[in-house]
């Protein structure tokens, strides 16, 4: 920019000024240019009061009888809809700072990590020295100030222990876990036995507990509750009091065991990969199991009642699924009923299922065409599978159930066939239905006609010259 007598003064560049001729002897500039104005400050805790309105809560924690700093004790305030606002944890000097707090009123709970050593041995509590969070002393947060002094003297905890054995040989279970709930039902601790079948709780606070005990998933034995219950609701309570150990033992007994062979129906060779369900009386999938090469499955460690069990082949078995005993489905299964320490013996022979096999080829040279979808409709018209012709023009359809079905075949996008159903037929509604019939084979084969073809070229009226990305779109 410029000024009257022709001195560079400054530059810009704003795509909202304005020029305005001023004389027809030179042209002077005018320049109108908005009004940029400043950018607005950041505000800070000393002008904005919201962003003031924090404050620091400070304590240490120590042990009641050794007098030492406790390190890894959580630190939780709660605020006064009992959420936990702020957390944080104590150092090598049982020191903690709980910074940022907003102003108010809050309930602060010291629980003891239970994998730190010595800190897991006691018990958690909240302030000041109150067993329950309903109970705790409030503390106050005022603005942009700390509130010091928020302490803890934990106690030694109470302790529960036990060994886990099992019920008819007596010899220790490990890998058992061992969870502690308290009287809301919430599980508080979980452990888990040794390989000699001890296991060691610690640091719990007074009050009433009910135990689990539960062996690894494919235990023989049974999951039970102290004593010797079978759910958390009828489990006798324990009662725990601080500074105390209290020894809980339990005897699991050998669950029922539900074994078998999977054959096939015909041959009695064994069928491996079949996918083996066991459903409870309420028809829930409880468990599930892989036959191995032997046809052999089985399941261990199941609590007594009645149980229903159904046999799956895997994805393009030629054999059917079915329930025991060879039922068609789960409601219709029959049931059996099992209890502990006692093995049950479910075979299945599973029978051969329908086929249907067949060729696509061209109609006018016989030749076999490859990437044809061949879609198989039941009785109903629902589509119940689909398979793509390899090079050879084949398909197959295998473990089918017995019933009539209808059958269409679908050309890839861009195609020159004309997709059709069987027989030559233009729609599934006029297909040519055909009955199945389990351990057949059927056959059904497929010529597709060449459909009518349209070509040409967009070119321009002018100059002749062809044009390229121009869309045509065809009408019926």
């Amino acid at each position: 920019m410029y000024d009257p007598n022709g001195n560079g003064v400054d530059s810009f560049e704003d795509a909202s000024a304005t020029l305005t001729p001023q004389s027809a002897a030179g042209l002077r500039l005018t320049l109108t240019l908005p009004i940029v104005p400043d950018a607005p400050a950041i505000p800070t805790a000393s002008d904005d009061p919201v962003l003031a309105q924090t404050g620091t809560i400070t304590g240490v924690v120590t042990a009641a009888d050794t007098g030492d700093p406790l390190q890894s004790v959580d630190i939780q305030a709660y605020d006064s809809e009992n959420k936990i606002v702020l957390s944080a944890s104590t150092d090598a000097d049982g020191a903690y700072t709980l910074s940022d707090i907003k102003v108010g009123s809050y309930r602060i709970e010291f629980r003891p990590s239970p994998f730190a050593n010595p800190t897991r041995l006691y018990a958690p509590q909240f302030y000041n020295n109150k067993a329950t969070l309903a109970t705790a002393n409030a503390v106050t947060v005022a603005e942009d100030a700390t509130t010091g002094g928020i302490n803890a003297v934990l106690q030694r905890g109470a302790d529960l222990t036990g060994v886990i054995s099992t019920s008819d040989t007596l010899q220790p279970l490990s890998g058992v876990t061992v969870n502690v709930y308290n009287v809301q039902n919430t599980l508080v601790r979980t452990d888990s036995t040794n390989v000699t079948g001890v296991y060691s709780t610690t640091g719990l606070a007074a009050g009433n507990y009910r135990i689990e005990f539960q062996p690894s998933s494919f235990s023989e034995y049974v999951r039970e509750f102290h004593n010797n219950k079978a759910t958390l609701a009828t489990a006798n309570p324990v009662a725990l009091t601080l500074g105390n150990i209290t020894t809980i033992n339990a005897a699991l007994d050998r669950g029922a065991t539900l074994q078998g062979s999977v054959t096939d129906g015909d041959t009695d060779a064994p069928l491996q990969g079949i996918t083996v369900r066991l459903y409870n009386a309420a028809g829930n999938n409880v468990a599930s199991r892989t036959t191995i090469a032997t046809g052999a499955y089985s399941f261990t460690g199941l609590i007594a009642g009645n149980y229903r069990v159904g046999f799956d082949p895997p994805f393009n078995s030629p054999y059917l699924g079915e329930f025991h005993d060879n039922k068609a489905t789960l409601a219709t299964a029959t049931p059996f009923s099992l209890t502990v320490n006692t093995t049950t013996t479910i075979n299945a022979a599973l029978q051969r299922g329908a086929s249907v096999v067949g060729t696509v080829r061209t109609r006018d040279t016989n030749a076999p065409l490859e990437d044809i979808t061949v879609i198989l409709y039941n009785a109903a018209g629902n589509v119940v599978a689909s398979r793509t012709t390899i090079a050879t023009g084949a398909y197959s359809f295998t473990g089918l159930i017995a019933g009539n079905y209808r059958v269409g075949f679908d050309p890839p996008f861009n195609s020159p066939y004309i997709g059709e159903f069987h027989n030559n037929q233009p729609d599934l509604a006029r297909a040519t239905p055909f009955s199945l019939t389990v351990n057949t084979t059927t056959t059904i084969n497929a010529a597709l006609q060449r459909g009518a073809s349209v070509v040409g070229t967009v070119r321009t009226r002018d100059t002749n010259a062809p044009l390229e990305d121009i869309t045509v779109i065809l009408y019926n």
